[in-house]
């Protein structure tokens, strides 16, 4: 059962809605898609609580604490998919020790030209804040669709960023899959932590 926790205390950062450039450790302009190890941004240049105008897709691969995504403050554990919408206000605390992956993207990041990519956006901005991937037949094809966009994105070959972005989406059609399907079971209404 869902239970909700206090309002969190305005501050500056979580009044600005900061734009992918003022996060992560290499620099990604808007438009293009970052991907990095959880372990490396466990502190963030921006300090906890913000919001920023981009998605931010954080998953947990290992480790614990917890992720508040505007009023509602989860557990974070292995398997937990975390998306953060643009102009979500988030905060998290997790043990040193955790590891994973965020992946960011903006409204620009897929081909505009393509009428799917602004109805997948549209659509991903209806995901659940927190998807249980741990229980799911499809585990497998998600985390090998991660991989393959953190290697492509180390490796930033020519023309990563377009194979990033048929990831990016083939990610997102998966999510939205396992979103509607199995919503009783993948959703963790139980999760959320006072």
């Amino acid at each position: 059962m869902s239970k909700r926790i206090s309002k969190i205390t305005s501050t500056k950062n979580a009044n600005t809605h900061h734009p992918i450039e003022a996060l992560g450790n290499v620099t990604a302009p808007t438009g293009d898609i970052r991907v990095e190890k959880l372990e490396d941004r466990l502190n963030p240049k921006v300090p906890f609580p913000h919001k920023h105008d981009f998605f931010q897709l954080v998953f947990i691969s290992r480790g614990s604490g917890w992720h508040q995504l505007d009023f509602e403050k989860y557990k974070a554990h292995a398997g937990a998919f975390f998306i953060v919408k643009p102009g979500q206000m988030h905060h998290w605390k997790l043990d040193s020790k955790t590891m994973g992956l965020i992946i960011e993207f903006t409204h620009e990041s897929l081909p505009k030209e393509n009428v799917w990519a602004s109805d997948l956006l549209g659509k991903a901005r209806t995901l659940p804040d927190l998807i249980k991937l741990s229980s799911t037949k499809n585990k497998n094809e998600i985390f090998q669709i991660l991989n393959f966009m953190l290697n492509e994105f180390a490796k930033r070959d020519a023309s990563f960023q377009v194979c990033l972005q048929n990831y990016l989406s083939n990610l997102l059609i998966q999510l939205l899959r396992l979103s509607k399907t199995n919503s009783i079971s993948l959703i963790e209404t139980d999760s959320t932590i006072e």
